[in-house]
């Protein structure tokens, strides 16, 4: 496994400038974040910017070449073997204006690869995740958590493909006219734990109240504060993949499409909208950080 020393650098990208349907590419400088210790650490955190996040036990996350989608790299991801099986690595982005609601989300896809040298079971692969408050209150932080898509909580879906990229609507699972399911983890409960609900989809979380009380039920008004695509946590071997071309929308008020690519190579062209924001672009601040 190729689990590297590195520094990963992202530039920012600015929310007050957001436009409908943008192809938003985001650059790295080839090699990821990695961290040693077993206490979650990432490379720096900010708003409208991706980051590594939860990086733990020799997880590793950023933008490389091993693995280029659309251009030369995507974002890398990977979590080696562990003996207390808590290797973990996240790759994140939280919006600055507050987020979205749940009632308007239009879009949610993404692009992943599991390389066959993985040796976790062969129903894991990259998950994405929506960060939630069930009640749209920011003064209250008990009901937040994440709905999470992995292929193993949705039908005929083990073992996943290795050594190629797949591309996964959460619209339209499998091409099936349907959205997928999306299980729950709520990090402040009634109980004073996290718990876990699975094998609901958009809109039972919608429409349904929970079954159990310990668990916040979401409406359209629930604000989404961002996203996160992640790999590890409870998985007993080692993983090494990547993600690329992350879409999400709300509406028409944000639709956005996330590129990852390496500094310096070969990468598709500039959407219009991305052009118009050339200028404040090259204002934006480049963050380093060395392990």
């Amino acid at each position: 496994m190729r689990i590297r020393q590195a520094t990963c650098v992202l530039a920012g990208i600015l929310a007050a400038w957001t436009l409908p349907a943008a192809n938003v590419t985001v650059y790295g400088n080839g090699t990821a974040f990695t961290n040693a210790g077993g206490s979650n650490a990432n490379n720096f955190a900010a708003f409208d910017a991706w980051f590594s996040n939860n990086v733990r036990n020799g997880g590793a996350s950023g933008i490389t070449a091993d693995y280029p989608r659309s251009g030369n790299g995507s974002a890398y991801l990977a979590a080696p073997a562990h003996g207390g099986n808590n290797a973990k690595a996240d790759f994140e982005y939280l919006f600055g204006n507050g987020g979205y609601s749940l009632g308007t989300l239009s879009a949610f896809s993404y692009d992943w690869y599991r390389d066959s040298a993985s040796t976790v079971d062969g129903h894991y692969m990259p998950a994405i995740r929506l960060y939630f408050d069930a009640d749209g209150n920011a003064g209250t932080t008990n009901d937040r958590g994440y709905l999470v898509y992995e292929r193993a909580y949705n039908p005929d879906t083990s073992p996943v493909p290795t050594d190629q990229w797949v591309s996964d609507d959460l619209f339209n699972f499998a091409g099936a006219g349907q959205s997928a399911n999306l299980w729950m983890v709520n990090f402040g409960n009634a109980n004073g734990s996290v718990l876990e609900i699975y094998n609901r989809d958009l809109q039972d979380w919608l429409t349904t109240p929970n079954p159990n009380v310990n668990y916040p039920t979401l409406s359209a008004n629930t604000k989404i504060y961002g996203l996160s695509v992640g790999v590890g946590s409870g998985w007993a071997g080692a993983f090494e993949g990547g993600v690329d071309n992350v879409r999400l929308a709300f509406g028409t008020a944000f639709d956005t499409t996330w590129n990852f690519e390496v500094e310096g190579g070969d990468v598709p062209e500039p959407s219009t909208g991305l052009l118009l924001l050339g200028g404040l672009a090259a204002m934006a601040a480049v963050v380093r950080r060395r392990t």
